[in-house]
């Protein structure tokens, strides 16, 4: 079902050294990076971390005026947030759901032009929000170059092709979640992780198979209970591993089986972790503390 009702604006600002969008209807900023000539692929962009490699940025840009402002394209009007854009290769992607019939929708767009390219509906799934606080679009959506992979509120995670197909779809075994899904998907090899926390000791790790959509593994948290964040992949020791904020705690974790590595008790169950020379930060949301964790001494003995 196309949406017909359009509403909101999207402001692509593009120079010959950077590739930036803004979301003006949903108040999001996203500056792509060096990576496959300016992706921003994933929750906070190559690294996961908000860091790009560029320099001379622009620092302003006025949707009133047109500062360095390319094109401007109107996007559906949905009534709960929109994800948060992401850029892959010549298109761009977010997410939108419209409540009362719980709709879910893909848009894709043109990179260079802003031309909508197209806009697919995935059928939600076995979880009706009560609160929507969060909405059903809260997660961002991330791609790998050749597919884009979304989470919707609803409990519901798939898996379409560059031209709106839909490849597979599936639904999440359980969905205890908070108020709604905060966390986002990440994809790490052959696989599309979800950081799935939630309350009655049902939380999880999860990861499926980025082809074809089944469960490749799944690691039980029953000591964790919800949380709002997504998961950082880093290299530590040439090493991948997976920081994961967990409920009152960090921890690192294998991206490749879910296996727990190490946990320290630090309280930021709201935040996606960062990582730089040896130490990974995390704090609260909520106002509570921040952490920092020397991870090399983590990874000692493991």
């Amino acid at each position: 079902m196309m949406i017909q009702n359009l509403t909101g604006v999207v402001e692509s600002v593009i120079r010959s050294d950077m590739r930036a969008i803004i979301f003006t209807a949903v108040l999001c900023l996203v500056i792509s990076g060096s990576v496959r000539g300016g992706d921003w692929p994933q929750w906070r962009g190559p690294t996961g971390q908000g860091r790009v490699e560029d320099v001379g940025l622009p620092t302003t840009w006025d949707g009133k005026t047109g500062e360095n402002v390319l094109w401007r394209a109107a996007l559906p009007k949905g009534d709960t947030p929109y994800s948060s854009p992401i850029v892959q290769g010549d298109r761009v992607f977010v997410t939108l759901a419209i409540n009362k019939s719980r709709e879910h929708h893909v848009l894709c767009f043109d990179k260079k032009e802003g031309k909508p390219l197209w806009d697919t509906e995935v059928p939600p799934g076995p979880w009706n929000l009560t609160d929507l606080r969060g909405g059903y679009a809260a997660s961002t959506p991330a791609a790998d170059g050749e597919r884009v992979y979304v989470l919707f509120g609803s409990a519901v995670l798939a898996a379409l092709d560059f031209e709106g197909k839909i490849v597979w779809r599936t639904e999440l075994p359980r969905h205890a979640f908070d108020v709604a899904i905060g966390c986002s998907p990440i994809v790490y090899g052959e696989t599309v992780i979800v950081q799935a926390d939630m309350v009655q000791k049902q939380s999880s790790l999860m990861a499926f198979d980025r082809k074809a959509g089944e469960m490749r593994w799944e690691v039980k948290r029953p000591e964790v209970g919800f949380a709002h964040s997504t998961p950082t992949i880093v290299t530590v020791g040439e090493k991948p591993l997976m920081l994961v904020a967990a409920s009152d705690a960090l921890q690192g974790v294998d991206p490749s089986t879910g296996e727990l590595r190490w946990w320290c008790k630090a309280k930021g169950d709201t935040v996606s972790p960062v990582f730089a020379e040896g130490v990974a930060y995390v704090d609260s949301g909520r106002g509570g503390p921040g952490f920092a964790v020397a991870v090399d001494g983590a990874m000692k003995g493991t």
